[in-house]
């Protein structure tokens, strides 16, 4: 709609208890009210005479997102329908953008006067001592998270849950944030050989564990401190008995690791740790009545992996 320099001698001035407007209006404490709204579209607009009005419905809301204030402004004349928004770094400032959606969206025979915008009112007064509200710290630009999902293959070396430190290989899956991994794992070890001629028993573990880290910042180079627990299966084959047979016996261990994190780029990583924990319960296997194993109270390992993860949502 064109802007014109309005003289009195054609129009007159829009009149507050008049104007055919049904305003809803919501704001923060010290951001302008329902009432400064009406008296600076009183001010700023005037009605072309013998123009009558229809009923303009609004609803008006101020918020604060960012450090920043923005006005989000419904219209309804009949009909047509109206959205607005509208960014200010103060207040205040959206009091002339509100008259001036709304003016506009009264239609024809309203226009608007061509002055300059009428100074901001007056604070309001403080609030009373007892129910001062506490200072407004405007919190930092929140930076989006960024989720991932990956893939790592690794091996490594594990004492205490075979008779002696045996190589294993492991594959893993995880869920990455910018200060957390969460992980499900599955490893198996090299088969050991335990001799008592003529028998012998092999021995060879599987496990499955979840793992749960905090990580420093994002950089290429990353420290993580997790907490690891997993449940392991250990498998005895015994030979050269007048009985040879099979056994199999669970076991859990809670410890904790650290690791080294590398990132290569393109989504790729080279994943440096060390673990140890405890063993609560420790079977025993016998061979000949004798006992030819039994889990140390303790596990602790070391491992070497390479990893790739890609981004699912940021945000």
């Amino acid at each position: 709609m064109t802007v014109f320099v309005v003289s009195a001698s054609f129009a007159s001035t829009a009149n507050a208890q008049e104007l055919p407007l049904e305003l809803s209006w919501e704001a923060p404490w010290g951001c302008p009210n329902e009432a400064e709204v009406r008296e600076d579209l009183r001010r700023a607009m005037v009605v072309r005479p013998g123009v009558v009005l229809q009923t303009l419905q609004a609803r008006g809301t101020i918020v604060e997102a960012r450090g920043r204030f923005v006005l989000r402004l419904e219209t309804r004349l009949g009909d047509a329908r109206g959205r607005r928004e509208v960014h200010a770094q103060a207040c205040h400032d959206l009091v002339r953008a509100a008259t001036l959606v709304l003016a506009l969206a009264f239609g024809e025979g309203v226009e608007l006067r061509d002055e300059e915008p009428s100074p901001p009112p007056p604070p309001p007064p403080p609030p009373p001592p007892e129910v001062t509200p506490p200072p407004e710290v405007t919190p930092p630009p929140r930076t989006p998270s960024t989720w991932r999902l990956g893939i790592a293959l690794g091996g490594g070396i594990e004492a205490g849950v075979q008779p002696r430190a045996a190589p294993l290989g492991f594959v893993a899956l995880d869920v990455l944030a910018d200060h957390l991994r969460l992980r499900a794992h599955v490893a198996t070890s090299n088969e050991q050989t335990v001799s008592l001629e003529p028998a012998r028993a092999r021995f060879r573990t599987l496990s499955l564990g979840l793992v749960a880290c905090l990580t420093s910042a994002p950089s290429r180079l990353r420290v993580e401190g997790c907490g690891d627990v997993r449940g392991a299966w250990v498998r005895a084959a015994g030979s050269g008995t007048a009985n040879d047979r099979d056994a199999t016996a669970p076991l859990l261990t809670v410890g904790g690791q650290v690791a080294a994190v590398l990132s290569l780029g393109a989504g790729f990583a080279l994943r440096l740790a060390g673990w140890a924990g405890a063993i609560p319960h420790r079977p025993e296997f016998e061979l000949e009545r004798v006992v030819v194993h039994r889990p140390e109270p303790w596990n602790a390992g070391a491992s070497l992996e390479l990893s790739w993860s890609a981004v699912v949502r940021e945000g």
